[in-house]
Order: C-alpha cells, then structure tokens, then sequence
C-alpha cells in the first residue's frame, strides 16, 4: 500500500495555490500610459519576476528537507490578465 503524505508537505503547494493569484501583481490594462508617457503595446510581452519566501528549512522540517534529492524549483509560470480583447 501506498505511503500518505503527512500534511506538512501537502500544506507548501496548497498554500501557493490559494494565495499565489492574491499574492500576484496584476498587470496593467492594454492601452494604459506608462510613466514615461508611453502606451503599452499589447504585442510586447511583459515579464514580471515573482520572489517567494518560506519558512522552510532543515532545521524547522528536517525529515521533509529534501538532503538526498535536488532542490525544489519551480518552473516558468504563464498567464494572462483581462477580461477580453487587448484592444
């Protein structure tokens, strides 16, 4: 039979996924201008750079730090912001 998960590892990514939207800088609509005066183009991308913070550690889980495996990384997060067309 399968090993259960203890909850400590489940808590980690439930929390990105229910906090990761409120927690994310929304973009700014199509045709706003920018600070230099400038409108957005909405054929450009935009690239925004997300940091995360945890309180995980091998001295606050050390039977969930992962000492034998690679670190955990995330991958590239694609998304998009609006409720219609970009025109």
């Amino acid at each position: 039979m399968g090993r259960a998960l203890p909850l400590v590892a489940l808590a980690l990514p439930l929390a990105v996924l229910l906090l990761g939207p409120a927690l994310a800088v929304p973009a700014a609509p199509a045709q706003q201008q920018e600070a230099d005066g400038n409108a957005c183009q909405p054929d450009k991308l935009t690239v925004y750079k997300m940091v995360m913070h945890t309180f995980w550690s091998r001295d606050r889980f050390p039977k969930h730090y992962p000492d034998w495996r690679p670190p955990a990384q995330w991958s590239k997060v694609i998304g998009e912001y609006g409720a219609g067309s970009p025109t």
